[in-house]
């Protein structure tokens, strides 16, 4: 009896066996503990049970199957009745006796214990099918990606328009087990406008349904909301008994972090690398040492290319001498791939590490090993695999130090650091250019008097640089912050007297001195502080020495009051002298003195005339040029 299959309809069955014994009747099974179920309810003997089209129903006795039908093209409500001999006869070689079992088949799965035959020989089993053909519920709709992170808890969670869906209903739980969803929509339209979350992670699904029934869930998609908090997003610690200290992090390609060290507290050693594997909102994945048994500190750390992590840092425990670089590479979660050590006999101490266009790697620190001086900045590029390609030292006889290294855009290198040997002071400020083989191109110092150094050093989108360190010569403490903003070529664009403490008594008249900028600095235009409430201004500069003569004139007030520009941009280079007059409108601020120290270089008054015609010789302009 096999009919005509329809993949469209799905029938839902209804199965009754009565074993017809001269009136005895029967007793039937406990239910099984593994139903088959596909589609729609059903019953036999109290238990549900599922069926569709092409599906084969089958009856055994004692192992022997008796009949088996193919369920077929289901329209309406179809009954049909099978009467099966159970004596033996042409058809059925083996009859069923008391005390047999009959079992019923699906597909050839059993999905029943046994009704057991009791009395005489049975002589007929009956199996009465009735089957009723069902709507198809609508297929499953597919949910688009919502984002990865969202930062003010509203998003939109979208899905796919599914043909003969009247509605859909969106779940959406903090776990991804669904195991307390609440819905978030339910009805038309394929799109939900989600909002007022706090921070976290939130799971979705969807299903689609229409009058007879609903299709089943969806893909599960999830989102991060992590909203910053400007008094403070979160903060965590990481550590043992002892000293752990972090020197390097870095945003992943996950959202996470990486951090870069040492620990006193595990590892091998007195002090190991520590490498520490964080997610967004700062919860620690997994952490790493490396180290023998002595002193092996990390001061750098970047993410590669591949997902792993390069680490740069000393080393007392392995390499040729004392202290030497020591280069790590690991994968994804840590794991070391490979290590490398760079150094001679003496102290060689790496600060920064990236990796390069070629896949390879440039680290930075010192040298007391090689070089000129007490301590030379050294520059080490190696392949791929950490092997050494070339490496360069550059300095004077005194002590310097590399803190950065980066790869600049021509793909050559800039450095930055402190020195001993060249700069106006103790310590300076000190910027290496290189070429993409090491060979410098230039280099610049930035400082006064006292102790300056750098720790960082970035390239800015127009190809300049930024320097970040500490002053001892400038600021309002024994040490500031020190910000410096550098061109492509290493040439500052300031210098800038600031703003006077004391900017009366004032009027206008001719300044006439000499400046000495302690950096190459690339002039455009002339700013001048004006006294508060009034309108001082320039209404004429020179500036003259070393091969220059460049001047200024205000024409009227068509740009800002207080600023004069130059025909066109000249460079004061560092530690040249160069002569100034300006000419000032009503109200500029002055210093009174007639030499002082700024953050670029020396500017000195040789003479103050005001339009009375009377001199004075220790009044500076309050200015600042700039490109």
């Amino acid at each position: 009896m096999t009919k005509k299959r329809n993949n469209q309809d799905i029938a839902s069955i209804a199965l009754t066996i009565a074993i017809i014994c001269f009136g005895i009747g029967l007793v039937t099974a406990v239910p099984p503990t593994q139903p088959y179920t596909l589609y729609g309810t059903a019953t036999l003997n109290g238990k549900a049970l599922t069926a569709q089209d092409d599906d084969v129903i089958s009856l055994k006795v004692d192992g022997v199957e008796l009949v088996s039908y193919t369920m077929g093209d289901i329209s309406g409500t179809d009954n049909y009745v099978l009467k099966v001999p159970m004596d033996s006869d042409a058809s059925v070689t083996t009859a069923a006796q008391e005390g047999d079992s009959a079992y019923i088949y699906i597909n050839g799965v059993e999905i029943s214990e046994g009704v057991q035959v009791i009395g005489a020989p049975a002589t007929v089993v009956t199996l009465d099918i009735s089957a009723t053909s069902a709507s198809n519920p609508p297929s499953t709709p597919t949910l688009n990606d919502p984002g990865t992170t969202d930062t003010d808890g509203s998003y939109t969670v979208s899905w796919s328009s599914v043909s003969g869906a009247t509605s859909y209903t969106l779940e959406e739980d903090t776990s991804s087990s669904f195991s307390s969803p609440s819905v978030v929509h339910s009805g038309a339209g394929t799109s939900k406008d989600v909002s007022g979350k706090i921070d976290g992670t939130y799971y979705y699904r969807v299903k689609a349904c229409n009058a007879e029934s609903c299709s089943g869930w969806s893909n599960v998609e999830d989102i991060e909301v992590s909203i910053p908090h400007e008094e403070e997003g979160w903060k965590k610690t990481f550590g043992g008994p002892d000293n752990d200290v972090a020197y390097s992090v870095q945003k992943t390609s996950d959202g996470g972090y990486i951090l870069a060290g040492y620990t006193d507290s595990y590892g091998a050693g007195d002090s190991d690398f520590w490498l520490l594997k964080t997610d967004s909102s700062g919860k620690e994945q997994w952490n790493e040492t490396f180290g023998g048994t002595e002193f092996d500190i990390a001061y750098s750390v970047a993410q590669t290319a591949d997902g792993g992590y390069i680490i740069a840092g000393y080393t007392f425990s392995y390499g040729v001498g004392g202290v030497d670089f020591w280069l790590v590479k690991t994968d994804a979660n840590g794991n070391e791939q490979w290590d490398k050590t760079f150094g001679g006999t003496a102290g060689d101490y790496v600060h920064s590490v990236q990796q390069t266009a070629d896949g390879g790697y440039i680290l930075a620190g010192y040298t007391s090993s090689y070089g000129a001086g007490l301590h030379d900045f050294w520059l080490v590029k190696t392949d791929a695999n950490g092997n050494e390609l070339w490496n360069k030292t550059f300095g004077g006889p005194d002590a310097e130090g590399a803190e950065g290294v980066l790869q600049a855009a021509d793909g050559g290198y800039i450095l930055a650091g402190y020195t001993d040997s060249f700069g106006a002071g103790s310590n300076d400020f000190w910027l290496v250019k290189t070429d993409s083989n090491g060979k410098e191109q230039w280099n610049k110092t930035f400082g006064g008097p006292d102790a300056e150094g750098v720790k960082a050093v970035l390239q800015t989108t127009d190809g300049g640089y930024i320097l970040a360190g500490y002053t001892d010569s400038f600021g309002a403490g024994s040490a500031d912050f020190w910000l410096i903003k550098v061109k492509e070529d290493g040439a500052t664009s300031i210098f800038d007297t600031r703003q006077s403490e004391n900017p009366y008594p004032s009027i206008p008249g001719t300044h006439t001195g000499t400046s000495t900028p302690n950096q190459d600095i690339t002039v455009q235009k002339l700013y001048t502080y004006p006294c508060a409430g009034t309108g001082g201004h320039t209404q004429y500069v020179r500036i003259y020495g070393d091969g220059k003569d460049e001047s200024a004139f205000r024409t009227g007030y068509t740009e800002d009051r207080d600023t004069i520009t130059f025909d066109s941009s000249f460079t004061l280079e560092a530690g040249k002298t160069y002569h100034y007059v300006i000419e000032t409108g009503s109200y500029p601020q002055i210093h009174p003195t007639k030499t002082l120290q700024t953050e670029n270089g020396w500017i000195n008054c040789t003479k103050f005339t005001d339009a009375n015609g009377k001199e004075y010789d220790a009044w500076i302009p309050a200015i600042r040029l700039f490109g």
